[in-house]
């Protein structure tokens, strides 16, 4: 049985002396509040990408400011794209 990722974006800006941004969220399980453990984050068209943690949490740092398609899978889970994101 396949399940759907899903994953929110928090948006955090670092100002002194920074050469781009931080972009920090969780993936979660949809119909329930599940965290979904080492699911890959990747931004599509680029080399930058994470693994979320044992608690569904991840971290891209030094982003370069723009609008980016993150695409999210996990083995099991159907691929999640979010498109025109914006840092």
């Amino acid at each position: 049985m396949k399940f759907k990722l899903l994953f929110l974006f928090l948006f955090a800006q670092i100002s002194l002396f920074a050469q781009g941004q931080m972009l920090r969220g969780f993936v979660y399980a949809e119909g329930g509040a599940e965290p979904v453990p080492y699911a890959n984050i990747i931004i599509e068209g680029t080399i930058i990408g994470t693994t979320s943690d044992i608690n569904g949490n991840y971290e891209i740092l030094e982003l370069p400011a723009g609008s980016y398609n993150f695409k999210c899978s996990y083995i099991g889970f159907n691929t999640d794209i979010q498109s025109e994101i914006k840092v």
